[in-house]
């Protein structure tokens, strides 16, 4: 016999949600991040003004570095012809670092025996590193050592600027990033295990491949360095991926358990790194270039290789969300130590919002997944959040074409909030309407009764 709901339940369970999805929206602090968030604006208008009429999609801009004095993306077309190691993107930059305090004028005389010097101290590192690997069990503080060093090396300006990535892009800087991640997919839980606790993808993340590198600021990705590693090697994404997971890995294991055992100290770092890998994999996606780069590759079309890899990243993020756990004894924890707030749901949050721009962008690009909510095993509430803020956020950012600030987010969600086709009316249990599978087992429950 079929178990009848009655409408009554089903509108004060959507009215419910409704209530708690207004009251986080309500809750957004906007007075406290505004300085940041307007400052975050400026600048990202600053950087669509300055593109000089060139269209980013275009081939002549996008194998362009940034420019070393501005820092906008792809438009790094003019060099210094004396050491050839900074670009600009027009004279009046290039004149400006020129006259500027400690500006180029003082440090063109050495800037390519500077450059190169930095390029293959930063390789020398990392073969260094590599050879203590071989001893990985045995040599915990050697390998540490090394791995620090190769660390403060990309944290202290070691390859960060354009003329000491080019030099390194010369030396195998590229093979050397892929290493890097195909190790930390190897040893890095036993890595933290055994106190050293550092994430390379994080690290890359916030120093390599960031855009805002004159600033030590991290509001976005630089597309054009991710393209050169991504079209590196036919496996170069995925390595990176999974390298990456692996963070969300060690924070669902090692970091639940300090949780339990009411380590916070080790929580807090652990819960740093997931944090910070997650807001990266946001800023690839948001970045148009990038996400392009990753999902269509160098055909630029949705051919077999797109949808092969595209599949494979929505295992990777099935794995990621299944293993989030809400069980009685951490929240319990939670609830009663302040200092943790909603640990787990914040960092859940971070992996659905940039799991919302992966979706975002394969809709875009018209890659045919399936059912991708369905795939990443979305169920109740989890579906609930993530379709009435993850993924309202991912839709205003890939309209917009940049990242949005917290009035812009704050704006999208109650749009979806009060909009009439709002998800928490039409699927107040989380349900699918669109999945077919679940219409089935409707239609067969109806004919048995």
């Amino acid at each position: 016999m079929v178990k009848k709901v009655s409408m009554k339940k089903m509108k004060d369970k959507s009215m419910t949600q409704k209530f708690d999805l207004l009251q986080i929206i309500d809750e957004l602090d906007v007075d406290n991040c505004k300085q940041a968030s307007e400052a975050m604006m400026e600048k990202s208008k600053g950087v669509l003004n300055l593109r000089h009429g060139d269209d980013p999609e275009s081939p002549e801009v996008s194998d362009f570095p940034s420019c070393d004095f501005c820092g906008v993306e792809y438009s790094g077309k003019l060099f210094c012809s004396k050491c050839k190691c900074v670009f600009y993107c027009s004279k009046e930059c290039q004149k400006k670092h020129w006259k500027a305090v400690d500006g180029h004028k003082a440090n063109c005389a050495n800037m390519e025996e500077l450059c190169e010097s930095k390029a293959q101290s930063f390789m020398d590192a990392f073969e260094t590193y590599k050879t203590c690997l071989g001893a990985f069990e045995y040599s915990e503080n050697v390998v540490a050592s090394a791995c620090f060093n190769l660390i403060t090396l990309l944290r202290n300006d070691g390859v960060n600027q354009n003329g000491p990535y080019k030099k390194a892009l010369e030396l195998g800087l590229n093979d050397a990033l892929f290493f890097l991640f195909q190790d930390e997919c190897m040893h890095v839980v036993n890595r933290f295990k055994q106190g050293i606790r550092v994430s390379i993808p994080e690290t890359i993340h916030m120093y390599l491949f960031n855009t805002d590198r004159n600033n030590a600021a991290f509001n976005s990705i630089d597309g054009y360095r991710v393209k050169k590693y991504v079209r590196s090697k036919d496996d170069a994404f995925e390595k990176w991926f999974a390298a990456s997971m692996k963070a969300f890995d060690i924070y669902q294991t090692q970091g639940f358990d300090a949780i339990k055992r009411k380590k916070l100290d080790l929580y807090f770092v652990l819960k740093r790194v997931a944090c910070n890998v997650a807001h990266c994999w946001s800023l690839v996606f948001t970045n148009r270039k990038a996400a392009k780069a990753i999902l269509l590759g160098e055909t630029k079309e949705v051919d077999v290789k797109a949808r092969e890899r595209a599949k494979w990243i929505v295992s990777q993020l099935k794995h990621v969300h299944s293993n989030f756990q809400y069980d009685k004894h951490i929240i319990s924890i939670c609830s009663t130590d302040q200092s943790l707030g909603d640990s787990v749901s914040a960092v859940h949050g971070s992996v659905q919002h940039f799991t919302a721009l992966i979706e975002g962008r394969m809709n875009e690009f018209q890659i045919d997944v399936g059912d991708f909510r369905h795939l990443i095993g979305l169920r109740g509430d989890k579906k609930f959040k993530y379709e009435n803020m993850a993924v309202p956020w991912a839709n205003a950012i890939i309209e917009k074409g940049t990242d949005i600030d917290l009035n812009e987010t704050k704006e999208a969600l109650l749009k979806q909030a009060l909009s009439g086709n709002s998800n928490m009316e039409k699927m107040p249990n989380g349900a699918n309407p669109s999945s077919k599978t679940k219409g089935k087992k409707k239609g067969k429950k109806k004919s048995k009764k």
